[in-house]
């Protein structure tokens, strides 16, 4: 039995992630905040902020593409945090010890975090 990802998507600087999800068996949108382009995909919960986004149940992982990527990091300690995993666009942060307060809150959640950086080339 697969199991179903179910994500939610924060931001709209970046996010292509909807136009491959559909495409993957045991993935679905569930719920997004501030990303315009996946506002208007059906059932998709839409949230006005994103402390409310992450408090959401129905997900699991959040993508995030903020507006200002200086600022991703403290939304990727909220979603770790809330027991999200957190798939980032790049830079995910700034800073390597940033970057090191990130990683070690993930290994401490028993989360991943994963920045885009993989699909640079794509």
């Amino acid at each position: 039995m697969q199991t179903m990802i179910r994500i939610g998507t924060f931001g709209s600087n970046g996010h292509q992630i909807h136009q491959e999800i559909a495409r993957i068996q045991g993935a679905a949108f569930t719920a997004c905040c501030d990303t315009p382009a996946i506002e208007n995909m059906g059932n998709v919960q839409i949230h006005e902020h994103f402390e409310d986004l992450v408090a959401n149940p129905d997900i699991d992982l959040i993508s995030i593409c903020a507006p200002v990527r200086a600022q991703q990091g403290r939304w990727i300690k909220q979603a770790l945090l809330a027991g999200k995993h957190v798939y980032v666009e790049k830079p995910c942060v700034m800073t390597g010890a940033e970057l090191d307060e990130c990683l070690d809150l993930a290994n401490h959640c028993g989360r991943e975090l994963l920045e885009m950086s993989g699909t640079a080339f794509e």
